[in-house]
């Protein structure tokens, strides 16, 4: 049973398609300013509970102090020795 597309039929699906792309058009710019003012919002939600973490009060100095890793030579293929170059 082989359905041929009728005149109608493709007249039909070429106006949704218009209609939709002409819909989109128009609501594409309020829905893109919505969804960018939700991501501002979350945004700036987590660098205000980021700042309030990392605040520490005026003058006060903090060290993070990190250890030190130190160049391990391989045995079995030399010490390994820093140069710089010479222009």
């Amino acid at each position: 049973m082989t359905q041929t597309a009728s005149l109608i039929g493709v007249l039909n699906v070429i106006l949704i398609i218009l209609v939709v792309s002409y819909l989109l058009r128009l609501l594409s710019p309020y829905i893109l300013r919505y969804l960018f003012r939700r991501v501002e919002k979350k945004f700036t939600s987590q660098f205000q509970q980021y700042q309030h973490h990392t605040s520490s009060k005026e003058g006060e100095v903090t060290v993070d102090k990190r250890t030190a890793s130190s160049k391990k030579s391989n045995p079995s293929v030399g010490e390994y020795i820093e140069f710089e170059e010479i222009d």
